[in-house]
């Protein structure tokens, strides 16, 4: 990797900013990674019809995001030099609000797989496992992403929300097996 990407390398989160951007009304969308004086870096991953929650690996190597279609949500990761574009799990279910551990070894979401609940999964396998159950949220009351304790052993989840998608109930999840 040359030129401007340079500076990106792994395991130096750039002083940088993620930006979800859309070029016109209906337009593409694509992640932007400006420095901070707003000079764009890179252009990741356009062309998809909506992206939101962006966000950087614990390694600053790549950035997972969602991807919402008319009928369902994913999750993707792309590495910051816009290669290896992935889907994070291969499933027709609908994921949202993923995190990053700390380590960057997992990633929790929020899905309506096999029953509405939080997910955790190996960011290498792909292979998600519930570790908590809620109530299924609607899109306008979805919760924000699951929050992991520093060691990586617990996660926060929002289990309830009010009409204004104030958190209501927020249970913690040891991940300790």
């Amino acid at each position: 990797r040359g030129g401007i990407l340079a500076g990106l390398e792994a395991g130096a989160i750039p002083v940088a900013v993620l930006i979800v951007h859309r070029r016109g009304p209906g337009g593409e969308r694509f992640i932007r990674i400006t420095d901070l004086e707003g000079r764009e870096l890179a252009r990741l991953a356009p062309g998809f019809e909506r992206i939101t929650q962006p966000s950087w690996s614990p390694d600053g190597a790549s950035i997972l995001f969602e991807s919402s279609t008319s009928s369902n949500t994913h999750l993707y990761t792309v590495n910051i030099d816009g290669s290896n574009l992935q889907r994070v799990v291969a499933s027709p279910n609908n994921d949202w609000r993923p995190s990053w551990s700390p380590d960057g070894r997992q990633i929790a979401f929020w899905s309506n797989r096999e029953g509405p609940g939080y997910y955790v999964m190996s960011a290498l396998t792909g292979i998600p496992r519930k570790v908590l159950p809620t109530a299924n949220f609607s899109a306008i009351h979805m919760p924000g992403p699951p929050q992991w304790s520093s060691d990586g052993k617990e996660l926060a989840c929002i289990t309830s929300v009010l009409k204004c998608s104030v958190p209501r109930i927020i249970e913690i999840v040891s991940l300790e097996l």
